[in-house]
């Protein structure tokens, strides 16, 4: 994490199809890897960004929670849905 921070590759960094590299952790099922990035999100970058990355959709509208649920373990899918809720105060979107 530390050498990609380092150079530059985590800050807005999408592929052809607007995946992020949480968003590809998401899909992957991968909770070290969602975790370890969320982490170091949130110290590399302002609250503010680090929201932004936490409800970045793919260019097909997929969400990280959309590819989080595609997966057998429900681990990745509750890590980023906590973070989600943590991060809007609690607050649902539609409330």
């Amino acid at each position: 994490m530390h050498e990609l921070s380092a150079a530059g590759k985590i800050n807005n960094t999408v592929n052809n199809t607007g995946s992020s590299l949480l968003s590809l952790a998401a899909a992957y099922g991968s909770l070290d890897v969602v975790s370890e990035l969320c982490n170091c999100l949130r110290r590399e970058f302002s609250l503010v960004y680090f929201d932004d990355y936490l409800m970045h959709s793919t260019n097909s509208q997929s969400s990280l929670l959309h590819l989080a649920t595609q997966q057998q373990n429900p681990k990745v899918f509750e890590y980023l849905l906590e973070n989600q809720l943590n991060s809007s105060g609690g607050q649902h979107c539609c409330s």
